[in-house]
């Protein structure tokens, strides 16, 4: 957001409104995914419960073509090269891009590099994954919270932060889920990220093995409590 037109939230919403999250899923995790249209998914106590509207290839390239870019406008996509999984993702992405009338090139680059680059907010689109999320406020306030370190793309909202600090001072967990239900609506009406996908993952294990408790963290502190059944 740091650069135009990703300051425009115009453009933003033009190119969510293209994006087709199916074909991503296919190429970057073999379909073994489930398209992301809110920063968390539905089956999580905070995630977002709306799916992703069909995507609308035409309708966003009439919207950028009303933006009137600049003929030589030609984003690069930063990437990891060591993840097939992102860059995968940045080649399905580009061509989706082209067919909203915008060429663009893939940048992929090793992990220091990128990580250099993305935090340092040197970058037109930033294709990136994370994981692991135990409080929902953790992700979304690091990430796109006015002013944090990790928030790569500049964005501010203040009533998305307003949102954030209520979401801390409410105890009650079923109000805490409507409080982050709203705070990803203004992400998805902002658009400063574009949400695609959440793959799933899975753990292989012996019938024997018994106790192991699968943690959406990606922590395996389970194992404390994980026996062989002889």
């Amino acid at each position: 957001l740091r650069r135009e037109p990703f300051a425009n939230r115009d453009f933003r919403r033009a190119v969510a409104r293209g994006i087709d999250r199916q074909p991503i899923i296919d190429a970057a995790v073999f379909g073994y995914g489930t398209p992301l249209y809110g920063l968390y998914p539905s089956w999580y106590w905070a995630g977002y419960p709306g799916e992703a509207p069909a995507p609308d290839l035409d309708g966003a390239a009439e919207a950028i073509r009303a933006l009137n870019l600049p003929a030589d406008f030609r984003p690069q996509l930063l990437t990891w090269g060591q993840y097939e999984f992102l860059s995968n993702t940045s080649v399905v992405v580009q061509e989706q891009l082209r067919r909203m009338g915008i060429e663009s090139e893939v940048d992929p680059q090793e992990n220091a590099t990128y990580l250099e680059k993305y935090f340092g907010g040197d970058f037109d689109i930033a294709v990136m994954g994370a994981a692991g999320y135990i409080d929902p406020n953790d992700f979304m306030q690091q990430s796109l919270g006015t002013g944090e370190t990790n928030n790569a793309a500049g964005y501010s909202n203040p009533e998305f932060d307003a949102l954030l600090a209520e979401g801390l001072r409410e105890q009650d967990r079923e109000a805490r889920a409507e409080i982050y239900r709203r705070a990803q609506e203004i992400i998805i009406e902002d658009a400063p990220w574009i949400p695609l996908y959440t793959s799933n993952t899975f753990e292989g294990m012996r019938r024997s093995v018994q106790g192991f408790r699968h943690s959406l963290s990606g922590s395996l502190r389970s194992l404390e409590d994980t026996w062989i059944q002889g």
